[in-house]
């Protein structure tokens, strides 16, 4: 087993159960991923603000930025992507009006950069949406989305 892996367990098993240290907490303010296991949650520091599941994930509760888990976080922002996002057919979302766009922007893309800065539920404004390649990454990622654009197509 691994170092980091075995601290893991160790700090899992040392913490506090999450309803025992937040018995009246609103659960909607935790990410799906978290409220989905809140049963095996715990939490740990001094001052009791991480989030650690039984298989090793974490949240800090004063993330204000995404519900990331600190791992995908940290993978996120270290990482140089190499993509290729389909343009025909269900995956390439390729509506007409996407197709006659000059530069529309993959919907992947733009869910994974949504989800990076936003939280689940929140709105997202694009005030050049385009043909929505925004708008459909952030229904991707169970977000509201609101556009405009300039060119009236």
């Amino acid at each position: 087993m691994s170092t980091t892996k075995s601290a893991a367990i160790t700090l899992y098993e040392e913490s506090e159960r999450f309803s025992d240290a937040y018995p009246e907490y609103d659960l909607s303010k935790l990410p799906q991923w978290v409220r989905d296991n809140i049963q095996e949650a715990r939490v740990y520091g001094n001052q009791k603000k991480g989030v650690i599941l039984a298989d090793g994930r974490k949240y800090h509760l004063d993330n204000k930025l995404n519900d990331m888990t600190g791992r995908d976080w940290t993978f996120f922002i270290n990482s140089v992507f190499s993509t290729h996002y389909p343009t025909r057919g269900t995956e390439g979302y390729a509506h007409e009006i996407r197709k006659i766009h000059p530069s529309p922007k993959p919907p992947q893309l733009m869910r994974d950069l949504i989800s990076f800065f936003t939280k689940e539920g929140e709105l997202v404004f694009d005030s050049f949406a385009g043909v929505g390649g925004s708008l459909l990454g952030a229904a991707l990622c169970n977000r509201k989305a609101a556009g405009i654009d300039l060119n009236q197509e």
